[in-house]
């Protein structure tokens, strides 16, 4: 990961500088989300959920159609697929800790963190073990289509 020095001018902004840009992929229009935490800034690329939860959404229905494969999913702030042993506040706490055994704890035995950018963005679930793989493979799917 790349670091940078830069001033800040007299209305506060920093330019996110090309190098970077280029190594995240962020473009014209993206959004980045800025926090504070402890004494540290720190600015994260966000993805469109929409996009996001819509591609999912067609891959899962996809699975489900053709292979039999009932799949669930989260994403930082919104559920796929709604599950009823999951809390909100706990399922958001999980992403943002990178706490994947809060979902094997709830009897996923399948649990495939979705990371894009370096940036957890959801997590695929199964209650059965033998559908790792298909969660590792549409994960992929995702991966590469959101990040070209």
């Amino acid at each position: 990961m790349s670091s940078v020095i830069k001033s800040i001018d007299e209305l506060g902004r920093i330019v996110v500088p090309k190098e970077i840009r280029k190594e995240l992929l962020i473009r014209k229009d993206d959004k980045l989300e800025i926090r504070c935490i402890d004494d540290k800034i720190e600015i994260t690329k966000v993805i469109g959920n929409d996009k996001l939860k819509e591609l999912l959404s067609s891959y899962m229905e996809i699975f489900k159609n053709n292979l039999g494969i009932d799949l669930e999913a989260v994403l930082k702030d919104e559920q796929v697929k709604v599950t009823s042993n999951l809390e909100n506040k706990s399922i958001e706490n999980a992403l943002l800790n990178n706490e994947m055994s809060y979902f094997e704890d709830k009897g996923y035995k399948g649990v495939v963190p979705i990371y894009i950018s370096s940036v957890c963005e959801g997590v695929l679930l199964s209650k059965s073990q033998n559908d790792v793989n298909y969660l590792k493979v549409l994960r992929d799917i995702l991966v590469s289509t959101l990040e070209i």
